[in-house]
């Protein structure tokens, strides 16, 4: 049992702080080649600082914008689109309704004059079914899928797009950012969250390609798009592991940026985590040979580090207290450990009740303990053989 008390605290520190020094140290002295080997040199991602400006024909694009029941923010959002500087000859619109039962529909007949198209499906599919659609009769070269929640700025998507002069670019993602004006405690410690995943982002990005972006914006070349994707799966990742899996790479736009509102209510946020869970785990499985180091390198080190191992620590957390329950007489530091453990989950059901001017470190352990006792809730929801195509609105 000590063995897999070691195995387990190694597994957490490893994934948490190991995991984000060892790419750190890397990217300052190597890059990978796609190929799975690696050179010294200046990172592709500091390479690619071609303008906009050079590009001679702009791209035509698809903006795909999927909604269900969306009538509070679909006008605002399609507002903004028609207010990017894009040489609009250039510029497709179209929303996607997943059978939409408020004014959703309505509202965005109300901006067909102006150019916008409205796909609304003949039966709940959920998102990636609509993508699939969509996709289908785009007229873009390069696809942009950006949810109705999401805010954006007129220059986001001319910055977004400037990756692409780099022929072996072929997914942008644009920055997320979380706005929260009710200063809610469980939104605090998610922009927290985001933050570290930042610079993870950055040090991944560097020595070859990011293992997925953010859905509420981002772009792809439209061959690159995997149509054959099942529905229930998770376009933020499966569409990353098939770009690089036809040897390009998905970087990160940091000037295009995408402001969200954070989650407030803490059910809402669970119920988020274990479905992004469930679909990441099925996204894996699904092309396993991604993490494979002797046909991807680096990459597949990555993936799994940063994809499998993440969405594993809820196991390892569990294995490390039901251990040093076992072994707590060996030793007077694994008692020490065992009350450490007690005391910050206790921390946690704490924060749980504090409702009133948390202390930010006791935001980060609330969130840390909610999002993991959510990814644990969809883990045993993928070992249960659920699948989860459709959406609801959650803000």
């Amino acid at each position: 049992m000590t063995f897999f008390f070691y195995l387990f605290l190694f597994l957490i520190f490893y994934t948490y702080i190991g995991y984000p020094v060892l790419i750190a140290f890397v990217s300052q002295f190597f890059r990978e080649d796609g190929k799975g080997k690696m050179e010294r040199g200046k990172s592709k991602a500091e390479d690619n600082s071609q303008p906009f400006s050079i590009i001679h024909s702009p791209f035509s694009v698809s903006i795909i914008i999927p909604a269900y029941n969306e009538e509070e923010a679909i006008a605002q959002k399609l507002e903004e689109v028609l207010a990017f500087d894009y040489p609009k000859d250039k510029l497709d619109v179209m929303v996607v309704s997943d059978c939409s039962v408020d004014r959703t529909d309505e509202i965005v007949r109300g901006f067909e004059s102006r150019g916008v198209r409205l796909l609304r499906m003949e039966k709940r599919g959920g998102k990636i079914a609509g993508y699939k659609a969509a996709v289908a009769q785009a007229a873009g070269e390069i696809l942009v899928f950006s949810d109705a929640t999401s805010r954006m700025e007129p220059g986001g998507l001319k910055k977004l797009l400037r990756p692409f002069a780099d022929p072996d670019v072929g997914v942008v993602a644009g920055r997320l950012v979380y706005i929260d004006p009710k200063k809610a405690d469980i939104a605090k410690g998610e922009q927290t969250y985001w933050s570290y995943e930042g610079r993870i982002k950055d040090w991944e990005e560097k020595i070859f390609s990011l293992t997925s972006v953010s859905g509420t914006f981002y772009g792809v070349r439209k061959e690159l798009f995997p149509l054959e994707m099942a529905n229930d799966l998770a376009d933020d990742l499966i569409v990353v592991l098939n770009c690089v899996l036809h040897g390009k790479r998905a970087v990160l736009e940091k000037e295009a940026v995408c402001r969200e509102y954070a989650i407030h209510a803490d059910s809402a946020e669970v119920n988020k985590r274990s479905r992004i869970t469930v679909q990441n785990l099925r996204g894996l499985f699904s092309m396993p040979r991604m993490m494979d180091p002797f046909k991807f390198g680096w990459y597949a080190v990555l993936i799994i580090s940063h994809k499998l191992l993440r969405a594993l620590v809820p196991v390892f957390l569990v294995g490390v207290l039901i251990s040093n329950i076992f072994i707590v007489e060996q030793w007077w530091m694994f008692r020490l450990i065992l009350v450490a453990q007690i005391g910050f989950y206790m921390l946690g059901a704490l924060a749980s009740v504090w409702q009133d001017k948390r202390p930010r470190w006791l935001n980060i352990i609330y969130y840390f303990c909610v999002s993991n006792l959510a990814i644990l809730w969809g883990i045993i929801r993928f070992l249960r053989g659920e699948r989860m195509a459709t959406w609801e609105t959650a803000r």
